[in-house]
């Protein structure tokens, strides 16, 4: 099971390489990530966790967050166009798998509180948690992710790729 990013769609073959080719895992992408903390969470049978580029704001301000919001909410357009661009999705890329978001998709993003009791709950049920970080991503800050991440999972910071993990 694969969670798309925001303002995506079908975007899981971008990251084959990161995903094994079967077996019970659920993987997400940026803001998927979060869905897939939550299936993982609900579902027993999960056995592998994958997160790439996972949407990691809990340490930014409530100012920060409210400005990302203020300028979805502006022009939900352009903030997708920019948002893509900064990713590292081609143009040609962002029309196959783009598509609209909502406001209350991206308060959720940027409002989400990762709390490290839920991975623990997670590796302590067996659950295999892998994180890919790319350490030029300029959509979510790497080093405070991975900081949070290494303390409940396998966590893969790949030299100068960005968001999207090229």
């Amino acid at each position: 099971m694969f969670y798309s990013g925001f303002c995506l769609h079908g975007e899981e073959r971008l990251f084959d390489m990161y995903l094994p080719a079967f077996g019970d895992f659920v993987a997400g992408f940026s803001y998927g990530s979060i869905g897939a903390l939550k299936y993982a969470l609900k579902d027993e049978s999960v056995k592998s966790l994958i997160l790439l580029s996972p949407a990691y704001y809990t340490h930014k301000d409530k100012e920060f967050k409210e400005v990302q919001l203020s300028a979805f909410e502006a022009d939900p357009a352009l903030y997708k166009l920019k948002l893509l661009k900064k990713s590292g999705l081609k143009e040609e890329e962002g029309e196959l798998y783009g598509q609209e978001g909502t406001a209350q998709e991206l308060q959720e993003l940027l409002f989400f509180d990762w709390h490290g009791s839920e991975l623990a709950t997670l590796a302590n049920r067996g659950v295999k948690i892998e994180v890919f970080i790319g350490s030029g991503d300029r959509v979510v800050e790497p080093q405070p992710s991975a900081d949070f991440f290494t303390q409940f999972a396998k966590v893969y910071t790949l030299e100068n790729k960005n968001h999207i993990l090229r």
